[in-house]
């Protein structure tokens, strides 16, 4: 009967009648992908026209409005629905479209005049006065 040379398979283990050992193989680890994280697009049809990878998903900022949009797709790159985000409230960017501009709340700005009053009235209060019994000198 023909004996076969078949390898021995016992990673880690010595060797059947020596002092070796097998090394043993480790399996290898999967990198992640790295790939841009966002990208600028002009309005929603650029957005939803975007190309993105299968099983990725990108950031899409808008440079013509405050909108960014998050585009992924599955693993087969069926794109999924793409969520839209505003940077300022709905009505806000409604204002924007239509041309109107923002009313300035009177609580958070102040007039030129106002603010120069203020300064005038601060300087009055803290005014050094020059000369005096000491003129500015240590007495120690």
């Amino acid at each position: 009967m023909a004996a076969f040379n078949i390898p021995y398979t016992g990673a880690g283990q010595p060797y059947p009648g020596g002092n070796q050992t097998i090394p043993q193989m480790t399996p290898p680890i999967a990198q992640p992908q790295v790939s841009n994280s966002f990208a600028w697009v002009q309005g929603e049809a650029s957005a939803k026209a975007y190309p993105v990878a299968p099983g990725n998903t990108i950031l899409l900022m808008d440079s013509e409005a405050p909108i960014l949009y998050m585009k992924s797709t599955d693993m087969s790159g069926r794109p999924l629905p793409m969520e839209t985000r505003y940077l300022v409230s709905k009505e806000e960017f409604e204002k924007l479209q239509n041309g109107e501009l923002f009313e300035a709340n009177k609580d958070t700005y102040v007039t030129r005049e106002d603010f120069e009053k203020y300064i005038t009235d601060a300087e009055k209060k803290f005014v050094i006065r020059k000369g005096g019994s000491n003129n500015g000198k240590s007495s120690v």
